[in-house]
């Protein structure tokens, strides 16, 4: 059985220094419109 991980990101505080994409590119994208960060 695979474990299931919730993810959830406070775009208000997004900050767009590629941290969490970088790190986690499974779960986090750049938006192209705002460049915060939201989730795949």
């Amino acid at each position: 059985m695979a474990n299931k991980l919730k993810v959830n990101i406070d775009r208000d505080d997004c900050i767009s220094c590629g941290t969490c994409w970088t790190t986690c590119p499974e779960f986090f994208e750049q938006n192209p419109e705002d460049t915060h960060s939201q989730i795949v």
